[in-house]
């Protein structure tokens, strides 16, 4: 693993004679493996990785990937002057914490727009893929794995652990991140009564990486003028990385006003600091355009194939992803049950309310019960998404039996919902810890505090409570994939022909299910060529059409073969779908992918333009042959295409383009008639 800094300055990006040694770019790191390639953070040094990159030309960024900790100016501003974006046919997935009033492409948007930009980022030409994050585990590219984990900055971020599967070498990326406790600045100590605090769950995220890059923009002789900034101190980072056997530490972030000079002093007190405990952990200081090489690590490779098949999160192989934006329609979010609208409801118990009001910003809607009033009644009708209370004092148990009795008594959502408690000061924190985790707190806040810190603090107790609604990914491909599904002349077309409808009613008797689609996934929709309602439907008219992030179907073009989910409720991945959770109550869903080919371009190459899929509201499964049915009728609505697209051909030119790619061979309706009767799926389910 070889990591390329491209820029390690904080802030903001600085021109000096001083500056020289260490650089003036703001945050950027190039990892690359013999395979991969991930970019942390889209700084002002993105500008010169982008033109590194760019001669490499399109063919060498195809399935490209950019992480970025959360979207301050100094983490993109170099976005829109990053080369490659402008390449024609290379392919890029970008990846940034998930927030709530507004999606990734809308921030990274927001400085293109016309006052601050010449260009757009619709006018980009690489084909980009935008992903909101929380906090999980994902694979990129052949042989990296990712880990995530939020830190304590002024806004929702990220911090990145990187893993090589094929070689275990291993680095974490820890920018913008400030002390939980603020009175570990001049020197980190694990909590000493054995339970772990926020900051000890920090070290262990990037406990015995090879190389940790990590924020050290301040002192701790200046962190009484810092605090609050959202940034560590070099004592508290050198003590942290000592603690959980970290090899190699690298000072990141400097502050723009450093000088190379400083930075050295600042290196040599850090390496002094491990001297002087007996370590033997390397630190450097990050410079722009310097290389960091990691050798294989053999002994981690069975560690990481452990790691994998016990992990607590679920589809390692897949980003653990929110949807672009929440939506109003929408019975549940990707983060918690929507209780008002569109809006996440969040219950405060203090006396001080307007240290909360900016919540309503990010879309949260703010309960306020004051003292006095029954706590726990207020959550017979409601189910909040989070719940803040503060503690009066060390004596005050009252906090504490409300959350024990939360856990026990409220079901599964009593059992999830994030529990934060307010208290005075540190030592009264230290007091009650024990005492709170046995009852079931999740976090923990020390006053003072401001609003902007309260804000990030309920965010991210927000965006971890537990999510089973992962909306589908756009493939790499989704380009191409489009373009293909726009060449068949099937989109938005007559959506009541007998030829398909025939398929799906045969669909709906022989698996004896109550809803049968052929579904087209489009850009931002999935929708119905051709569908069978035989269920009770809400009121109002029959949809021809749902948002592509609440179908099943989207999942089902992501891979080459059925996707068969015997359960909805028990699938993480469609639990909370409003779709499961509410509304048509679904269970079952089988999908065929339909692989078709761009009748324009004339070549060999098919793409997932859509699914023939049955629905059912009970659960139950599809044994082998059944599983050969379906893919017998979605061979008959592929034909079918294939016919109407042929039928829609403007030009003989155009027709015999068609003919050549269609190389599907019809299958009888015949064969369907020799299913044995006992094995009809309606009866032997």
């Amino acid at each position: 693993m070889k990591l390329n800094i491209f820029g390690s300055r904080g802030s903001i990006a600085r021109s000096h004679k001083d500056l020289i040694r260490y650089g003036g770019n703001t945050s950027c790191v190039e990892v690359e493996t013999d395979s991969t390639r991930v970019v942390l953070d889209m700084g002002s040094g993105a500008y010169d990785l982008g033109q590194k990159l760019v001669k490499l030309g399109a063919g060498a960024l195809k399935d490209q990937h950019v992480l970025l900790s959360h979207c301050h100016w100094d983490h993109i501003q170099g976005f829109p002057f990053f080369a490659p974006l402008f390449v024609p046919g290379s392919e890029w997935n970008i990846y940034a914490p998930g927030g709530f009033s507004s999606s990734l492409k809308d921030k990274l948007s927001s400085q293109m727009s016309h006052d601050f930009f010449p260009l757009t980022i619709e006018q980009l030409n690489a084909e980009i893929n935008y992903h909101d994050l929380k906090e999980g585990q994902l694979d990129l590219g052949e042989d990296i794995r990712v880990t995530t984990q939020y830190i304590n900055h002024t806004v929702l971020t990220l911090g990145y652990r990187l893993e090589c599967k094929k070689t275990g070498a291993s680095m974490a990326y820890i920018t913008d991140h400030e002390m939980y406790n603020h009175a570990l600045a001049h020197g980190y100590q694990r909590s000493p009564d054995g339970s772990k605090s926020p900051d000890d769950r920090h070290a262990d995220f990037f406990a015995g990486v090879d190389v940790l890059i990590h924020d050290t923009q301040y002192v701790a002789s200046e962190y009484a003028k810092t605090e609050g900034y959202g940034h560590s101190t070099v004592e508290y980072v050198v003590d942290m990385a000592m603690a959980v056997g970290v090899r190699k530490l690298a000072l990141f972030h400097h502050d723009p006003q450093r000088t190379d000079d400083q930075v050295d002093e600042i290196l040599a007190m850090a390496r002094a600091r491990v001297a002087k405990a007996g370590g033997t952990l390397e630190v450097i200081a990050a410079a722009d355009f310097s290389t960091i090489e990691i050798a294989p690590r053999p002994e981690r490779l069975q560690a990481l194939v452990t790691c994998n098949k016990s992990s607590s999160w679920t589809e390692a192989t897949k980003p653990n992803i929110l949807p672009e934006k929440p939506t109003a329609s929408s019975s549940s979010s990707a983060l918690t049950t929507f209780v008002e609208g569109s809006m996440h409801q969040v219950v405060i118990s203090h006396s001080q309310l307007d240290l909360f009001q900016d919540l309503e910003s990010d879309g949260l809607a703010v309960n306020h019960i004051p003292k006095g009033r029954p706590f726990l009644q207020s959550f017979r009708h409601a189910k909040p998404a989070l719940i803040v209370v503060r503690c009066q004092d060390a004596t005050d148990d009252y906090v504490f039996k409300n959350c024990q009795r939360l856990r026990q008594c409220y079901g599964n959502w009593g059992k999830e919902v994030p529990y934060i408690v307010v208290v005075a000061n540190q030592e009264c924190l230290d007091h009650l810890r024990p005492k709170g985790e046995r009852a079931g707190v999740t976090d923990w806040v020390v006053e003072p505090f401001s609003p902007a810190y309260i804000r990030t603090r309920i965010r991210m107790g927000i965006a971890r409570n537990p999510c089973k609604w992962k909306p589908p990914i756009k493939p790499c491909n989704e380009r191409a994939r489009l373009n293909a599904l726009q060449s068949l002349q099937i989109l938005d077309s007559k959506n009541t022909e007998e030829r398909f409808d025939r398929i799906t009613k045969m669909c709906a008797t022989v698996f004896g299910v109550p809803l049968v689609f052929v579904s087209l996934v489009d850009e931002n929709r999935q929708w119905f060529k051709s569908a069978q309602w035989l269920c009770p439907m809400p009121p109002g008219p029959t949809p021809s059409e749902t948002p592509r992030e609440v179908s099943f179907c989207g999942h089902t073009i992501l891979q080459k073969d059925l996707l068969v989910i015997p359960d909805a409720t028990q699938d993480d991945r469609f639990a909370d779908n409003p779709f499961v959770a509410d509304g048509l109550k679904v269970r079952f869903y089988a999908g065929c992918p339909l692989a078709l080919p761009n009748v324009h371009d004339g070549g060999d190459a098919t793409y997932n333009i859509g699914t023939l899929c049955i629905i059912d509201m009970r659960p139950r499964d599809l044994d082998d042959g059944q599983q050969n049915l379906l893919r017998d009728f979605g061979e008959m609505i592929k034909n079918e295409i294939m016919t109407h697209t042929l039928s829609m051909a403007s030009s003989s030119a155009t027709s015999h383009k068609v003919r050549r790619a269609s190389s599907i061979k019809p299958v009888e309706a015949s064969a369907v008639a020799t299913v044995p009767h006992s094995q009809h799926p309606a009866r032997s389910t």
